[in-house]
């Protein structure tokens, strides 16, 4: 395999190019627009968020990063998997946000070309798997698989989403290929156990839902490889043990401290939750019905029975297969151990993201060993190089499809193009004054815009954003709506609780507060019950996992509504720029600024500039 190697490394970038391009060249054509609304509006579902941290990072500002300037709280953010991008982009620019997701897509090939070179297989299967595991996700989206909604947890196996799958998952691979190749010369030394705890780090400051299953998978393949050897040398075990311990918690120690010295309304707007016995009780029951259901039992049962046929013939990959199902089964325990033994619970619904992750591999590569061990010597070798060829030509066709799918679709959504091009001009009117001092939107993509061109204030910020106490976000939104001339009714109204399919779902109420107001069977803010009736019936069919549906009680509406009539402006609230684009917040504003001040007053965007006190 090695006199391929660099002749296989030259491909695969041209393979990652050919991605790349699928996607860049769609937004170009379809898209006239400058490159900072391309990031923003071409970001893979909501990972524009997560410039705001990388462009922090990438100026080396901690303290706004991790306290946004409000006092000594600190914003509890994993930051790993974001230093790519930061790095890129103090060099490069905007422009280095790109080179970031042309080297990740480089990168998960690489790994994953590296990981079939370790399991036997011919040298154009391994280019060839790799394009085709990233390209499970757009068949599934661009296809009639996308109906059934088990079936996009795949989704999560590798897409453009930053920086989660798009970094994270590159190093839960990159720990996959280590335990591959450790089992092919096994020895625990100090060079392995270095290297496991510089993973395991990296994994932790990015992802932790990764880290719990693969340190569990490693334990069970330190099992599994000892055996009744495990006590043998046991003091020199240990040994290593205490020093990947201290390499760990050197290199995670200032992820550590961020979440011990965490803003505690700010891990509650990310989802912490304290859960008290009963809770824990409910998320137990609730995995556990998941694990003997019907659909699920049948499915392991398929994988064990694929790792027994592959036993049965001796496959020289029996070794790798036990690896995978290793990691699927700890992907399984993990979220149990979690909630039986933590505190404080995540978002747990992203740990089905691992198990189904998990159960890809396990089945992807025990359907490859077969085929290596049944087909291998029963179809000529002419024939398997047009198989392959004529399946990478496919991949790049189905890329491209997908691309001009998407953004054709974009294109004909009216409301879409009309939202893009208000914003294009607003962000161009800016640029063109020249003054970035102080802006009021209510819009997050305006928001990363804003904070990516240097604002010196943007008072109003998403509550993942900012580390702010809940008090500073709630006053600054009274601030703004007072502002426009909104009363406490249009306060209710914007922030009412919405039922939208399987959840409840307000994006502001999103935007400010996030899990906040979390509202499923699990919980509620303040585990209230103050619903309309029929509000909380819904509520209590919310699956414990989806923690994305947000309702506030209403005994908190109305605080919300007395606080904001007691709430006096202040003096120095002077924004230079105010712009929304929601057209039901728009109707509402019946105040009059002086015509100098409006830029655009339409039906869908109401752009103002404030630029002295006679605007007001």
């Amino acid at each position: 395999m090695e006199k391929y190697s660099y002749k296989n490394i030259i491909l695969l970038f041209l393979i990652s190019s050919v991605i790349f391009t699928s996607k860049w060249i769609f937004s170009f054509y379809f898209f006239n627009d400058t490159i900072d609304i391309k990031i923003i509006f071409d970001a893979e579902v909501d990972g524009y968020f997560y410039y705001y941290y990388t462009k922090y990072i990438a100026e080396l500002n901690f303290v706004d990063l991790f306290t946004n300037n409000v006092g000594n709280s600190v914003a509890g953010q994993a930051f790993s998997s974001l230093l790519l991008h930061s790095i890129l982009l103090k060099f490069f620019g905007l422009y280095g946000l790109l080179i970031g997701d042309f080297i990740c897509i480089f990168l998960f090939l690489f790994i994953f070309y590296k990981i079939c070179c370790l399991l036997n297989f011919t040298n154009l299967f391994c280019i060839s798997m790799p394009l085709l595991v990233f390209c499970i996700p757009l068949i599934i989206g661009i296809s009639f698989l996308n109906e059934f909604s088990i079936l996009q947890n795949f989704k999560q196996i590798y897409n453009l989403r930053y920086p989660n799958p798009m970094v994270s998952n590159l190093f839960l691979f990159l720990f996959i290929y280590f335990l591959l190749k450790m089992d092919k010369n096994y020895v625990l030394s100090f060079k392995n156990m270095i290297i496991l705890s510089i993973i395991l780090s990296i994994t932790f400051c990015s992802y932790f839902y990764y880290f719990i299953a693969e340190v569990i998978t490693f334990f069970l393949f330190i099992l599994y490889k000892e055996n009744s050897r495990f006590f043998l040398q046991f003091g020199k075990k240990i040994k290593l043990l205490l020093i990947s311990l201290f390499v760990f918690f050197i290199i995670s120690s200032p992820f550590i401290l961020i979440l011990i010295n965490a803003e505690p309304d700010y891990m509650e707007r990310v989802g912490s939750l304290i859960v008290n016995d009963n809770q824990k009780q409910l998320l137990l029951n609730h995995f556990f019905a998941k694990i003997f259901s019907l659909n699920f039992l049948i499915i392991f049962t398929m994988n064990i029975l694929i790792t027994i046929i592959l036993r049965f013939k001796k496959s020289v990959n029996i070794n790798s297969k036990i690896i995978f199902d290793l990691f699927f089964i700890s992907t399984v325990i993990s979220p149990i151990l979690f909630i039986q033994f933590s505190p404080k619970i995540l978002p747990l619904y992203f740990f089905n993201f691992t198990i189904f992750i998990s159960l890809f591999l396990a089945l992807f590569f025990g359907f490859c060993f077969l085929i290596q061990n049944f087909l291998e010597k029963k179809i000529t070798i002419k024939s398997y190089l047009y198989l392959n060829y004529f399946l990478i030509l496919s991949l790049f066709f189905l890329n491209f499809t997908y691309r001009y799918i998407e953004y054709s679709s974009l294109n004909l959504d009216k409301n879409y193009t009309k939202f893009r091009k208000n914003f294009s001009l607003v962000t161009n009117k800016i640029k063109s004054q020249n003054n970035f001092n102080n802006i009021v939107t209510f819009d997050d993509r305006l928001m990363i815009w804003a904070s990516l061109y240097n604002f010196k204030k943007i008072p109003l910020m998403s509550g993942v954003l900012t580390s702010a106490p809940h008090q500073t976000i709630e006053n600054a939104l009274f601030e703004s709506f007072k502002l426009l001339g909104l009363n406490e009714n249009n306060f209710l109204e914007i922030f009412k609780n919405k039922k939208s399919s399987w959840r409840f779902l307000n994006r502001y109420t999103q935007i400010f507060f996030w899990y906040r107001y979390s509202a499923n069977s699990l919980t509620t803010y303040n585990n209230s019950i103050d619903f309309d009736k029929n509000d909380l019936e819904f509520i209590k069919t919310i699956s414990p996992l989806h923690s994305h549906s947000f309702a506030i009680p209403n005994y908190e509406l109305i605080r919300l509504k007395r606080d904001f009539i007691d709430f006096k402006s202040s003096s120095d609230f002077n924004p230079n720029y105010i712009v929304i684009f929601d057209k039901k917040m728009i109707s509402m504003i019946k105040k009059k600024f002086n015509n100098e001040c409006y830029i655009v007053n339409s039906e869908d965007l109401f752009f103002l500039a404030l630029h002295n006190n006679n605007c007001l």
